[in-house]
């Protein structure tokens, strides 16, 4: 899991170095253009900043995520699941993971 987000905050960082823009200064540039949808957006930077369609995206999706809270690639997205009613569920979610764990390695990937 914290494999997952080295891995974005890592393309993030690359993504900054290669652009000479940080995440704000880019969600800014997509703010500034007005568009909504996410392939319009999409195109959007692959053409402004030439970026490969996996960079764009996922610039797309924090951009996204900023205008909802502030976006920090380093924290654990089990935290932003197990929130209100169903905080009680992660020790069941922890639990389970463990119990998979012993049958071998594997990767997990949380989504909302």
């Amino acid at each position: 899991m914290a494999d997952v987000q080295k891995a974005l905050a890592t393309q993030v960082r690359n993504i900054e170095s290669r652009t000479g823009k940080t995440l704000p200064q880019l969600a800014e540039h997509i703010k500034a253009s007005g568009l909504a949808k996410h392939s319009e957006i999409v195109a959007l930077l692959k053409h402004d900043f030439s970026l490969g369609y996996g960079d764009a995206n996922t610039i797309a999706l924090l951009a996204k995520q900023a205008g909802q809270a502030p976006v920090d690639p380093g924290a654990d997205p089990l935290d932003a699941l197990y929130v209100g009613p169903k905080a009680g569920l992660r020790a069941i979610h922890e639990a389970l993971l463990l119990k998979l764990g012993t049958f071998g390695a594997f990767e997990t990937a949380p989504k909302q």
